[in-house]
């Protein structure tokens, strides 16, 4: 498997993710299960998260993963897009580089509009 790393380095894959792996993987997913592609030649990437409050991150996968779904629908070629809390990043799976660099971005424009819009209004509340 290509990984293209945001991140320096990959994070060991921890055992209750490898006991979620399917082999019989399907583009439909599972919401909510960690179930990521097993094809050769997909790309990995590990996009840590940037919002200065992390409680806010349902805000950036919508409710019930409606933005993630949006993102993984709006670019051809991303196959998967999961949020893990443990490590605090945000793991996706591609075709191509170029793909890549786009969900990335997406990804990145997403935390920064919910960080604008969310966060700075909580905090001028308080």
């Amino acid at each position: 498997m290509k990984k293209t790393n945001i991140k320096n380095e990959r994070q060991p894959v921890t055992k209750s993710k490898q006991l979620t792996m399917d082999p019989h993987w399907t583009a439909e997913g599972t919401p909510g299960v960690y179930n990521p592609p097993m094809t050769m030649g997909c790309h990995f990437s590990v996009l840590p998260v940037t919002l200065s409050d992390a409680t806010f991150m349902p805000n950036v996968i919508g409710e019930n993963g409606r933005v993630f779904k949006a993102i993984n629908k709006r670019f051809n070629g991303c196959l998967y897009i999961w949020f893990d809390k443990e490590e605090n990043v945000v793991e996706f799976f591609t075709n191509s580089n170029q793909t890549a660099v786009r969900v990335r971005n997406a990804l990145l424009e997403r935390m920064a509009y919910v960080e604008e819009t969310f966060i700075s209004k909580a905090k001028a509340v308080v």
